[in-house]
């Protein structure tokens, strides 16, 4: 786990421009996975590390970035489900006053899923590669821009999906979220809680829901 979030560092150091605002964070939280019939597997555990950046003023370039890495994890009786995911999005960036600004985003990624049975030592791994293509909003409240809220939504469409059974083609996914930044400067920690739906390997249904709650930086 400790490599996967120093990757997820390195990795975003070389997206990092000049002209540019990131917010940078880890993140924690939990999925509720969904059943048809049966038994659900229950909440899963979910880590996470980011870096993205918005064109909030006119300094700042009109291309914009977005690299995630997430670890998903349960145990429940015999079985084990993990589900590790990592994603990278480019585009246009914009923004409307000092207080808003949209990216129009596209890109991929991957999830690499695995399901142990532990009395048997055996495993299912099953790695579907998506494309996405959306939206990612900001904006920012009061005199001080100490407050904000992001909105994104997606459109995914997986890349190998027929490996998966009784999965769809095609899915969306939606995350709602509210920052405080601890300081008006701007650079400085911040935290932030997210909402929102996506698809869960090892649940019958798609949109299913999540919350998280981290801790960032702004430089």
């Amino acid at each position: 786990m400790k490599k996967l979030l120093f990757s997820t560092i390195c990795l975003g150091a070389l997206c990092v421009g000049a002209n540019a605002d990131y917010y940078s964070g880890i993140e924690f939280g939990s999925i509720t996975n969904k059943a048809n019939e049966g038994e659900s597997i229950g909440n899963m555990f979910s880590i996470g590390a980011y870096i993205r950046d918005y064109k909030e003023s006119d300094e700042n370039s009109s291309f914009v970035k977005s690299f995630r890495v997430g670890y998903d994890t349960k145990t429940k009786d015999n079985y084990g489900y993990t589900n590790v995911n990592a994603e990278l999005l480019l585009g246009y960036g914009m923004y409307f006053s000092s207080d808003f600004s949209l990216n129009l985003l596209a890109g991929a990624g991957i999830n690499l899923a695995e399901e142990n049975y532990k009395p048997l030592s055996d495993s299912i791994s099953v790695h579907t590669p998506y494309a996405k293509v959306g939206f990612s909003t900001l904006a920012k409240f009061g005199e001080s821009k100490q407050f904000g809220v992001t909105l994104d939504a997606y459109f995914n469409r997986y890349l190998d999906y027929d490996i998966i059974e009784d999965r769809k083609e095609n899915f969306f996914s939606a995350e709602l979220g509210a920052l405080y930044k601890f300081n008006s400067s701007k650079e400085g920690l911040y935290t932030k809680i997210n909402v929102g739906t996506k698809d869960s390997l090892f649940s019958d249904k798609l949109n299913n829901t999540y919350f998280n709650i981290g801790l960032g930086y702004k430089f």
